[in-house]
């Protein structure tokens, strides 16, 4: 069994009704790794996003256990060459093939992330994605200014988060912790 800590970014009115009813699930066409609940690694990151997104709606965080028996954790190599060849194979076994354009990329990488969890009964997919594109979202810290100003050297700087997402059939698996009142909700980014 595999335990994992996770954080949800949301608000007191999501809180409450999660609290009371567990997770709704609401389908998307574009969730990067697949249908599910999604979960940050840090408590810092899952208050950036709810306060972002709730800054005037009592923003708070929610802190989860998961106990799970598979995971597929895509920061690994060899997971990732098994992502690639599922999908090959997933794809040339389709009937119908879908139109893979750059303009349905989240959509494709969604639709066959949900292919691969339940051909290979994955409870739980995570990645750590880079996000060195989004200026000062997180902090005060502005990688390309810092970087621009103090060095003249190949250094790369970036900052990065780890996500989690549940498979919605896997919900019960997902254990609240604590409920987190976010008292600060001014943004420093």
């Amino acid at each position: 069994m595999n335990s994992l800590i996770g954080y949800h970014g949301t608000k007191k009115e999501a809180v409450d009704a999660i609290a009371q009813n567990g997770f709704d699930f609401k389908p998307r066409l574009d969730h990067w790794l697949g249908d599910g609940f999604y979960f940050y690694e840090l408590e810092e990151l899952a208050k950036w996003w709810a306060t972002r997104n709730f800054a005037n709606e009592n923003p708070m965080i929610l802190q989860v256990e998961i106990k799970v028996e598979s995971i597929l954790d895509l920061d690994k190599p060899s997971n990732m060459s098994f992502l690639q060849e599922s999908f090959i194979e997933i794809y040339n076994a389709l009937k119908v093939k879908p139109e893979l354009t750059s303009a349905n990329k989240f959509k494709n990488l969604c639709y066959m992330i949900n292919m691969v969890k339940k051909r290979h009964n994955f409870a739980v997919v995570a990645k750590t994605f880079v996000k060195d594109n989004h200026g000062a979202l997180y902090s005060t810290f502005h990688i390309k200014t810092f970087e621009n100003k103090y060095f003249d050297l190949p250094i790369e700087f970036c900052q990065v988060e780890r996500q989690i997402c549940v498979s919605p059939e896997y919900k019960d698996c997902i254990n609240i912790i604590k409920k987190i009142t976010i008292k600060n909700t001014r943004r420093t980014w």
